[in-house]
């Protein structure tokens, strides 16, 4: 497990635990909880050595007392990207116990676990079509795994060292961890401080806001503690001086203080300041072993998932096996545990691993991992999961059709649990080897599977050469539908790199190519919605309607009513298509998986909703496909999910948090590195720093969206309506005139929500330089767009207010505006409507309704951080004699935003404020980020003025 197991290490020669009473009183409680029936997830955190697994160690034994079933697992630094390994390793000895009859028992009905390992109880490895619906049915099935285990046997699960585990392990047990409520379930995770980003982090965040006492942070020993650890080490009470000296080099860690004293540490301490400790205290540690105990240590290490008793000897080959493994175990070095009827081994910490590992050569390394995939082979041939990274560290010492067979078949269990990264080596190794003397089918495949995992992983540019090579081969070899998916993703490449003329001409090729399966038809749509004609679009709406004449499968009439969702945009009734695009969505509680054509569906509502005024159902569905695509979406898609999350967020009046978002989008859009995605991304961003009162910043970042993206924009009328809106804002921003280009119907279609935000500020802008018939044009256009949508209508009572306030009908616009901002209030956009209100506060209105006006719009400005509408509300206020009320407030700030925030006005370094707060500095650092971002501050000198002002003392 994390740390050293001997008894040394411990803390206590008879293994108690040293300075760690708190946190053992608290986890003996979550114990007895489980145990009741009340589980939970608990988390161990803290720096490298710091004892995290010596803690979940005393744990899972006290648990194993009181007569709970043990399972436990442990990410490896040096097989960090084989999927879901941790879990697997944590039920493979549990399943293996029991007999026959009764593992049936417990795996009956639950056959989406072979997608995870084997077991003869398991039927082979079934697919429903989707990765996305796969993986979660996969999911599904773990954790009633996990609660029927519960049932029998109170029952706690440990992963160790979290921070290393692949992405799919961390969902799952985040996943297991959210289902422990009423089950005798207790699920232990360890990870380092320091280590919380993706989904590692959205765990920690997740569970901490769900139970805050569900976190153990541990702190290094004080110099007490300290002193009784090294007391227990050396078998008598050490020197003061001795005490002070280990305490300083070691900073308290309880790993570096074992390996310091047991390295010699008053030597170590008069040689000086000591080197980096770990690698160099592990090594010399190495160093001390006899050779045979350090080859053995070796084979261990490089072994990982697959160091069983048989495997071990069978690449040992000479020398006294039992001896030296007792010896290792004995130091502590090896770890013996029990692996159903059977003995397995691990390295006693991942630093001795790595350093092991790491001192091996290249020709070494190879050698070792061709031997322990021979030996693994001769005793658990259908193991790929222990199999295939010895292949793969082989290298050409193993080069076979066995190699090729095992390489080719863990890529393809990685992408059926969405683990492209290590899609992406495995197939690159089989097919580096099938290149050589393989028939063209297979390289077919592999480079099918390949692209695949690639467009997942975001590497869109590196998919150019293999589909180029793939559409020859296939077209070659006779295999049209791969052909057809090769030409599909050039296509995808060329519109995502600003050049539609030449994903023309592959498109055409493709896509009569490709097959009509229901996923093959979502692709289709959605390129055709950016690109397509209406005539095109028309026959897809066809196509897709009719699926249900011959396939009564819910997939078939998701596909029928996304046709008549389509038919009815097409026409202009955008009430039809939500709700033909509902029942689409609806589809999915029965089917419980989310395919392509269905999170089409849940995307088309997100904007649907906007133009049905209805602003927290957009945030709800933008919400939902994001937390889909995090999970198990390829990275355009996340993109493409920010981007709407953002839109739906600035609508719902939090134009802050409409940012944050960008930003996450921004971050994902720039590893992508491709034009589309980026400057999509860009010109949002432009348009909410506009409307944050940021011009300068928002100038800047459009300017680059320009120049990115180059002749793009002349072919995507979608950017260019986003383009349009951000220099819209941005002139309002800054006096400068700017009109919109023209908007096609197509892009109302595409970008309902950035098309009538575009027409808004167009006609605002028009208003502002007296073109008034620019801005009957934007207000007859949203008009047509609203026959059937509310959001537009509304918009356009807006403009009509405006227009007949410029030409000097001041009582017919105030009933416009004041009818417009009371619909778009009930429509969950306090912000817009709070611009109308301030707008009708501006005409000739009653004082007392002005001044009802000017204080609830100056409270909405604050929460949204809209400074520019903020000062114009002042402005009204002053010209009018109003004084505003001075009651200090928090604005749109979190409960822990305010008080990082107010720790900052009393002039308080990160640091510190880490410190009073038990934060990481890092944590500190993503608040202000949060902060400066939601009250539109640029300067910690800016932030610590507006605590004063702002927050009570």
């Amino acid at each position: 497990m994390g740390e050293i197991r001997d008894a040394a290490s411990t803390g206590r020669a008879s293994g108690g635990l040293v300075g760690r009473g708190r946190e053992m009183a608290v986890l003996t409680s979550a114990v007895e909880s489980a145990r009741g029936g009340a589980g939970r997830i608990m988390l161990l955190t803290g720096e490298a050595g710091i004892g995290k697994s010596r803690l979940a160690v005393e744990t899972t034994a006290l648990a194993a007392r009181r007569g709970f079933g043990v399972l436990e697992g442990r990410a490896d630094p040096l097989q960090a990207g084989l999927a879901y390994a941790p879990v697997v390793e944590a039920l493979r000895p549990r399943l293996a116990a029991m007999t026959a009859p009764h593992a049936a028992r417990v795996l009956d009905g639950l056959t989406d676990l072979g997608r995870l390992f084997t077991h003869p109880a398991l039927p082979g490895q079934l697919s429903a079509g989707d990765p996305e619906l796969d993986r979660i049915r996969m999911f599904e099935a773990v954790v009633q795994l996990f609660q029927r285990l519960a049932e029998q046997q109170p029952t706690v699960l440990f992963v160790d060292d979290l921070h290393w585990a692949d992405s799919g392990t961390v969902e799952l047990v985040h996943y297991i961890g959210r289902s422990t409520s009423g089950q005798r379930l207790l699920v232990l995770a360890s990870y380092r401080v320091g280590e919380l980003t993706g989904l590692l982090g959205d765990l920690a965040a997740d569970v901490r806001r769900r139970d805050p006492d569900a976190e153990l942070t541990l702190a290094p020993l004080a110099g007490p503690a300290v002193a009784q650890l090294i007391g227990d080490l050396l078998g008598a009470e050490p020197a003061p001086s001795m005490v002070r000296g280990v305490t300083e080099r070691t900073g308290g860690v309880p790993l570096f203080v074992t390996a310091l004293v047991q390295s010699g540490a008053e030597s170590a301490l008069e040689s000086g300041q000591l080197p980096v400790i770990v690698r160099d205290v592990v090594l010399g540690r190495l160093q001390r072993l006899g050779e045979d105990e350090r080859r053995l240590l070796e084979i261990v290490a490089v072994a990982g998932e697959g160091a069983s008793e048989d495997v071990l000897r069978a690449v040992w080959l000479s020398g006294d096996f039992d001896a030296q493994l007792g010896n290792l175990i004995a130091s502590g070095l090896v770890v013996e545990r029990e692996s159903g009827r059977s003995l397995a081994y691990r390295v006693g910490h991942p630093l001795y691993a790595e350093v092991a590992y790491a001192e091996l050569t290249a020709k070494e390394r190879r050698g070792m991992h061709a031997a322990l995939a021979t030996a693994i082979d001769s005793v658990r041939a259908d193991d790929v999961l222990a199999l295939a990274p010895h292949y793969l560290g082989a290298g050409d010492l193993l080069v076979s059709q066995r190699a090729i067979d095992i390489l080719a078949e863990a890529g393809w269990r990685a992408i059926r649990v969405t683990a492209y990264g290590e899609a992406v080596r495995y197939l690159s190794a089989a097919l580096a080897e099938t290149r050589t003397a393989g028939p063209d089918e297979a390289i077919v495949e592999l480079l099918y599977g390949l692209t695949r995992a690639l467009m997942c992983e975001g590497r869109i540019a590196e998919v150019v050469p293999i589909c180029e090579e793939g559409a020859v081969l296939a077209e070659r070899c006779g295999t049209t539908s791969r052909s057809g998916w090769f030409r599909y993703l050039l296509a995808v490449h060329a519109s995502e790199s600003g050049n539609s003329t030449l994903a023309e001409p592959h498109l055409g090729t493709g896509i009569p190519l490709m097959s009509d399966t229901y996923d093959d038809l979502a692709m289709r749509l959605t390129f055709e919605l950016r690109h397509g004609d209406s005539q095109r679009l028309a026959l897809l709406a066809a196509q897709l309607t009719s699926a249900a004449d011959h396939d009564s499968s819910p997939h078939a009439s998701a596909s029928a009513h996304i046709g008549q969702e389509i038919t009815a945009l097409l026409a202009g009734d955008f009430a039809a298509a939500k709700r033909e695009a509902q029942q689409a969505r609806d589809l999915t509680s029965s089917d419980t998986g989310f395919p392509l054509l269905l999170e089409r569906a849940t995307r088309d509502l997100i904007g649907l909703s906007v133009l049905a005024g209805d602003a927290a159902a957009a945030v709800r569905h933008a919400e939902h496909i994001l937390r889909t695509e995090m999970r198990f979406g390829p990275l355009l898609a996340q993109c493409s999910a920010r981007f709407s999350l953002s839109i739906a967020r600035y609508l719902a009046g939090d134009a802050p948090a409409a940012l944050l978002d960008n930003d996450r989008g921004l971050e994902v859009s720039r590893r992508i590195s491709v034009g589309r995605s980026l400057a999509r991304t860009q010109v949002t961003r432009a348009f909410l720093l506009a409307e944050l009162g940021r011009s300068g910043e928002a100038a800047t970042v459009l300017a680059k969206a320009v120049d990115g993206f180059g002749t793009g924009w002349q072919t995507d009328g979608g950017l260019r309506a986003l383009r349009d809106l951000a220099q819209l804002a941005l002139a309002l921003t800054t006096g400068v005139d700017a009109a919109a280009g023209e908007l096609s119907d197509g892009v109302v279609i595409y970008e309902p929500a950035g098309a009538c935000l575009m027409l808004l500020f167009e006609g605002r802008a028009a208003i502002a330089s007296a073109d008034l018939a620019r801005a009957a044009a934007a207000t007859d256009r949203l008009r047509t767009i609203g026959r059937t949508a509310p959001f537009p209508d509304t918009l356009a009572d807006r403009l009509t207010g405006l227009r007949l306030a410029a030409i000097g009908d001041p009582d017919a616009a105030a009933d416009l505006l004041r009818s417009s901002a009371d619909r778009t209030g009930a429509m969950g956009m306090p912000a817009l409507a709070a611009q109308t209100r301030l707008e009708l506060a501006e005409l000739a209105i009653g004082d007392d309704e002005r001044r009802e006006i000017v204080v609830s719009c100056h409270q909405i400005f604050q929460q949204a951080g809209a400074v520019l509408w903020l000062d114009r509300c002042r402005r009204l206020a002053r010209s009018a004699g109003l004084t505003l009320g001075s009651s200090r407030r928090t604005g749109p700030l979190t409960k822990r935003e305010t008080q990082v925030v107010e720790l900052v006005g009393e002039g308080l370094t990160n640091a510190d404020i880490a410190a009073r707060l038990f934060l990481s500095e890092r944590t500190v650092e993503a608040h202000l980020r949060h902060s400066y971002a939601r009250l539109g501050l640029t300067t910690r000198v800016a932030l610590a003025r507006w605590a004063a002002e702002n927050i009570a003392e």
